[in-house]
């Protein structure tokens, strides 16, 4: 039992944590969520939210919320059920693109058979994935075949932590990810200038006529 709590620390709590923090983090920076203290106030929040949705829709007006994250979250039902059946569908699809792309004769199968059988697979797929995710207790229980009530509960506590510091420390994150992707960037265009620099030296090198030999 011990060892089953170590291992669904490592690979429930501090995953979902990460998640949680991130989303939540996400939706207070674009304005979804307002500060919030206590998961008191967060759980008003997300009611208050699910309440404006349901009489938009009522309405016919829309109901999205401007932001891919943000709405994924919400139709997988927002809160920590929510979060739990996003991080499914993440992990699922991350694990179809890394077979995809390790798997050759996939690859080879893809492009030898496209067409509208494709398509539908193609559509099939994306819907299982959804279900599965939406079932992700289910989904979980069919990998984690032992003390699945601590792996639940653990998932819980990354939940729980990530929403207690994310109200927290967001805001300092997001500029520091921002100074990170304005660094990366900058170097990445000075790395492709002198690529470029490299290339049109080495081009007029090569199509200036050579000088003749003395005799």
């Amino acid at each position: 039992m011990i060892s089953a709590i170590f291992e669904a620390f490592f690979l429930a709590t501090i995953p979902v944590g990460i998640f949680s923090f991130f989303l939540l983090g996400w939706a207070l920076k674009q304005g979804t969520l307002k500060h919030f203290e206590t998961r008191e106030e967060l759980k008003a929040q997300m009611e208050q939210m699910k309440e404006e949705k349901k009489l938009k829709k009522e309405k016919g007006e829309k109901t999205d919320h401007g932001d891919f994250f943000i709405n994924k979250w919400m139709t997988f039902g927002g809160g920590f059920y929510g979060i739990m059946a996003f991080f499914t569908y993440v992990v699922i699809e991350l694990q179809e693109i890394w077979e995809f792309i390790t798997d050759l004769s996939k690859i080879a199968y893809i492009f030898s058979n496209l067409g509208l059988d494709l398509l539908i697979q193609f559509l099939l797929n994306s819907l299982y994935n959804f279900i599965a995710a939406i079932i992700w207790f289910i989904t979980w229980g069919r990998v984690i075949e032992d003390h699945i009530v601590i792996w639940l509960a653990m998932a819980y506590l990354g939940y729980y932590i990530g929403s207690k510091q994310v109200s927290q420390y967001s805001h300092h994150v997001w500029p520091a990810l921002a100074r990170w992707r304005d660094s990366t960037t900058e170097k990445a265009k000075g790395e492709w200038q002198k690529l470029q620099n490299a290339q049109k030296a080495k081009q007029k090198t090569e199509s200036a006529p050579s000088e003749p030999q003395e005799k």
